[in-house]
């Protein structure tokens, strides 16, 4: 046990502590001959055996045997942020066929605002997308998009602009 009562076991020269955080289970591995002043902590587990089991690999250099909670949430956020691109990737194609269809300066006003709200949620997903740490690709994609919405929506805008002076 440890000073704090949590499970702890010593290997050769380490010392794995397993405990619980963040509503799930996280290891130590610290020097066991010494205060260690660089301990490593784990990412949080489900379980305590995952966060063991997931201890004694790292300290025999292993692969993780488990899929830590943060990993698992990653891939969410990501499988949720390539949606978002795919829908945002629907919606501009509408928003582009509307611009395109679009008689006069009150029709061309409404599409105006739904893609100003299209670059405005992909600025945002952009941001998330960086802070959440997701791929390259999906950033690279969302960036792409943010780019066609700014891009329609200054076509629409010189529409409007060229509506108005002729």
């Amino acid at each position: 046990m440890s000073d704090s009562g949590n499970p702890s076991i010593v290997v050769g020269n380490h010392r794995l502590t397993v405990f619980a955080q963040d509503a799930g289970f996280k290891f130590c591995v610290a020097r066991a001959d010494r205060d260690d002043r660089e301990p490593y902590f784990s990412d949080v587990y489900q379980t305590a055996d995952q966060a063991k089991d997931c201890a004694l690999a790292y300290l025999n250099s292993r692969p993780s045997p488990h899929v830590s909670m943060t990993e698992n949430w990653r891939e969410q956020r990501s499988v949720r942020a390539r949606q978002h691109l795919a829908d945002t990737t629907s919606r501009l194609i509408e928003l582009a066929k509307d611009a395109t269809g679009a008689k006069n300066v009150t029709a061309l006003r409404k599409v105006e605002a739904k893609a100003a709200s299209t670059a405005k949620s992909m600025r945002l997903a952009i941001d998330r997308a960086l802070h959440d740490r997701l791929s390259d690709s999906d950033i690279i994609n969302a960036e792409g998009l943010r780019d066609q919405a700014d891009r329609l929506l200054a076509a629409i805008q010189k529409r409007i602009a060229e509506l108005k002076s002729g």
